[in-house]
């Protein structure tokens, strides 16, 4: 605690400070955020008894709670009567669609047009969505109208428009995770679609998943279309 996390994780400073505990996080931010982010990526995906009293103690200072783990705080007793106790929302990142509203395989990916640069990786945690991230802002920034298709937690809480948690929808309805992109192109005329993903592609089917995760931040209003 009281480190910078840049220097922790072997880079430039960059004024993050670790600390020890809510309380102190709160005491350095000087106010009550909006959004608690649980971060973390424990192995088994659920909270430890610490955590869950983490998260409840965010609420109860009145916090919405942004969670990306595959334990859903939604139907969790504990969680919905806090939620609706201190009127604060619970976003469970991961949560798919209800099964009545997800679809098979259609081929429709085919109607992009444009060039899709899939960003693969072996590995959780080795850069694939930062990556992509810097990729598509030095395109936009050449003049090409590129767009990140996120395909795990992290990019969209941190904003990704388009997207899906992939790892969290039944394997039956995968294959058509790329309505992202479909979406994206709808909307606006795209020059190249990025897709950061975690297994390499089996030979010319479209890749699959991403990962990674993040700490304490707001969410704005903006990406909450990607939020959920």
């Amino acid at each position: 605690a009281g480190l910078d996390s840049g220097v922790v994780l072997g880079d430039e400073p960059n004024a993050i400070p670790i600390c020890r505990s809510l309380a102190h996080a709160l005491a350095h931010a000087g106010s009550i955020p909006d959004y608690f982010i649980f971060g973390m990526a424990p192995a088994s995906g659920m909270l430890s008894s610490h955590e869950r009293g983490l998260v409840l103690e965010a609420m109860d200072l009145g916090m919405n709670i942004v969670n990306g783990l595959h334990e859903f705080l939604n139907d969790d007793p504990v969680f919905a009567s806090a939620s609706t106790a201190k009127n604060v929302e619970i976003i469970d990142i991961r949560k798919p669609r209800a099964k009545k509203d997800l679809r098979l395989f259609s081929g429709r990916i085919a109607d992009v047009t444009c060039p899709r640069i899939s960003v693969l990786g072996t590995d959780c945690a080795i850069g694939k969505r930062t990556t992509a991230t810097i990729l598509t802002r030095a395109l936009n920034a050449r003049g090409l109208n590129a767009v990140m298709v996120s395909t795990g937690q992290t990019g969209l809480i941190q904003g990704a428009r388009y997207g899906v948690a992939l790892d969290a929808v039944p394997s039956q309805f995968r294959r058509d995770h790329h309505r992202g992109a479909r979406r994206a192109e709808s909307s606006r005329i795209l020059d190249l679609v990025l897709h950061p993903s975690r297994q390499l592609p089996r030979r010319r089917r479209a890749p699959t998943r991403t990962k990674k995760a993040t700490s304490l931040r707001l969410r704005t209003d903006d990406n909450a279309d990607a939020l959920h």
